[in-house]
């Protein structure tokens, strides 16, 4: 099984018990402790090194893992059992998307070519939200290759109003012209 698929395979079943309990933002922290627990490179290798005994490993995680509730635990010791520690951050962020997508919430990743103060990032998302119909939050990025202008990825669309996107549309006609 694909690691993107058994990840979210485990976030369903916690996102399923965190409905139940109604602890969902518990969940959310405890899931964020433990990807990076696991994501610090001296735990993982310890957690994945195949001349550690078990015990030992457990051991590790619950005392990495102190404060973080019972069933979060038990998470953890059934990923370091199962060999499947590396999966630990893409189950964090399959719970996070479910969570979002439950309380109606839409991710946009935004791409300029610079930083974008807190006024422009609200008015993005309030302009996303009215095109999508649900609240929106950006994810920004900053990438000077793009020139200029935006690009807007929420979900499968795609908004490419980028300059150097532009530009290389009006190199190709040119080129297409000139043939």
């Amino acid at each position: 099984m694909a690691r993107g698929a058994s990840a979210r395979r485990y976030a369903l079943a916690i996102f399923q018990i965190a409905r139940e309990r109604d602890d969902l933002d518990t969940w959310l922290d405890d899931l964020k402790t433990l990807a990076e627990a696991f994501g610090d490179l001296s735990v993982g290798e310890i957690l994945t090194s195949p001349k550690i005994r078990l015990d030992k490993k457990l051991d590790l995680a619950h005392q990495s893992l102190t404060g973080i509730n019972p069933l979060a635990q038990n998470v953890a010791s059934i990923l370091i059992t199962k060999g499947r520690v590396g999966i630990a951050g893409g189950v964090f962020e399959e719970y996070k998307a479910l969570l979002n997508e439950h309380r109606g919430i839409k991710i946009a990743e935004v791409t300029t070519a610079v930083q974008l103060d807190q006024q422009a990032v609200n008015k993005i998302e309030s302009q996303m939200s009215g095109v999508v119909g649900k609240k929106v939050m950006l994810s920004h990025n900053v990438k000077t290759d793009i020139i200029g202008g935006i690009i807007i990825k929420i979900g499968d669309q795609l908004i490419d109003g980028s300059t150097g996107t532009k530009l290389a549309g009006l190199r190709k006609a040119m080129a297409e012209r000139v043939s």
